[in-house]
């Protein structure tokens, strides 16, 4: 389960800031939100099952997932490079001193083998330093908080690596300096190394616009006619229409943590309808091709529901930019419900959605640690904080609150209708 992530000169986002699903020691209206969309950790520790994210356009919303992307698929890739590759880490750029400072990462997870914190500081030509530290999970009679350990920690001047750890401590001097050791231990199996890239290639990214993984979903259903079953009922129960869902197609290579997949042959997905007399009873049905008979928001629905399925069966993390794009409100609730509800909800996976559907701003739907915005300030950088920093009153009406300004993180358009006078004069 995500705990932390934190990032800082990327993008938009000069100083660090931190995005956090920590279950922050408040009280809800409801009573219910306070147990059903929290999973606790330990004695000490809940997380949140999902938190959605707001802010104008520009503000650096998606920076912050692009960050957590990038973070992922440098872990999962930096191995595999060559000498001398350039890091592809954009820094900063509205500020002299920091186009010149590395990028800064750093996540806190848990697994079942216990919780990690790891992080790294790269520029375009190197990696800076690079940390790894873990926390054994603590028995239930434990009272005590346990300290974490540290596994490693690389930097400049020197390279630790905990004593306990000898067989990593030869790859030091086999790991080039745009490639991450954490990457290298993995390619050696590592048992902590190894938990990390696994933890990295479990998290989902979607966007709201490009259906990138209605290849994934078709190919999963190809294979597997219990998840195919799930889909169908899942599209069928968010009442766009269709009866059934047929996927023509022979896989020839799956993925799934990468999201690859080939076929033999072309990707073909038909829909199916009911067919209605003048009395509106079924004499029979009709299909339709899904990419291009069906609309946009049904092409989403069906590309979002195999990554939705994994992550609730799997309790993984899914994190989704521009949520509510083809997306009616009451559709986003209720997959946002999905997660909330421990009904559906039963491993803890959780959704990270960035999103401007400000129906979702709900306290019968939400708390306000799950509330979060980013709004840039006078020098162009993105700033994170969460509704639970700006003390709302439980009872507040979040999302009338949120469209007249109060929390900040909205758009100040200027006199339109002058713009459009002078133009057209």
């Amino acid at each position: 389960m995500l705990i932390e992530f934190t990032v800082g000169n990327f993008r938009s986002f000069g100083e660090e800031v931190t995005f956090s699903l920590v279950a922050a020691a408040l009280h809800s209206q409801d009573a219910r939100l306070d147990a059903d969309n929290l999973v606790p950790l330990d004695r000490h520790l809940s997380v949140l099952k999902s938190a959605v994210i707001y802010g104008a356009n520009a503000s650096g919303k998606s920076n912050l997932a692009q960050a957590l992307r990038f973070m992922g698929d440098f872990v999962v890739h930096s191995a595999r490079g060559q000498r001398g590759d350039a890091i592809e880490v954009e820094p900063f750029r509205l500020h002299a001193d920091l186009r010149e400072e590395p990028s800064s990462f750093e996540v806190v997870f848990q697994v079942a083998g216990g919780r990690y914190r790891y992080g790294f500081e790269t520029d375009a030509r190197a990696v800076q330093r690079e940390w790894l530290y873990f926390l054994k999970p603590a028995p239930e009679s434990e009272k005590a908080r346990r300290r974490e350990v540290m596994l490693f920690d690389r930097g400049p001047e020197q390279f630790e690596v905990r004593p306990t750890m000898k067989t990593l401590a030869e790859l030091k001097g086999m790991t080039r300096d745009n490639a991450l050791f954490l990457s290298v231990a993995a390619q050696f199996n590592s048992e902590h190394a190894t938990a990390v890239l696994d933890w990295f290639r479990s998290v989902e990214h979607l966007g709201g616009v490009h259906d990138e993984s209605l290849a994934w979903t078709a190919a999963r259903m190809a294979e597997d006619a219990g998840f195919a079953r799930a889909v169908v009922e899942l599209v069928r129960s968010l009442d766009v229409g269709i009866q059934d869902i047929e996927v023509a197609v022979e896989v020839e290579h799956l993925a799934p943590a990468e999201r690859r997949v080939s076929f033999v042959g072309e990707l073909e997905i038909r829909t199916t309808h009911a067919v209605l007399d003048h009395e509106d009873q079924p004499v029979g049905v009709e299909q339709f091709k899904l990419e291009s008979q069906e609309s946009g928001g049904t092409r989403k629905l069906f590309a979002l529901a195999g990554p939705l399925l994994r992550a609730l069966r799997e309790g993984l993390v899914l994190v989704i930019d521009e949520f509510d794009a083809r997306l009616h409100p009451l559709l986003s609730q209720a997959i946002l419900g999905l997660f909330n509800d421990p009904a559906t909800n039963p491993k803890g996976a959780q959704l990270v959605a960035l999103t401007h559907d400000t129906h979702l701003l709900d306290r019968r739907r939400l708390r306000r640690d799950q509330i979060w915005f980013v709004e840039k300030d006078g020098r162009g950088q993105s700033r994170l904080y969460s509704l639970a920093t700006l003390k709302e009153r439980n009872d507040a009406a979040f999302e009338q609150q949120y469209l007249h300004g109060r929390y900040g993180a909205v758009p100040l358009p200027g006199p339109l209708a002058a713009v459009i006078a002078e133009s057209a004069s």
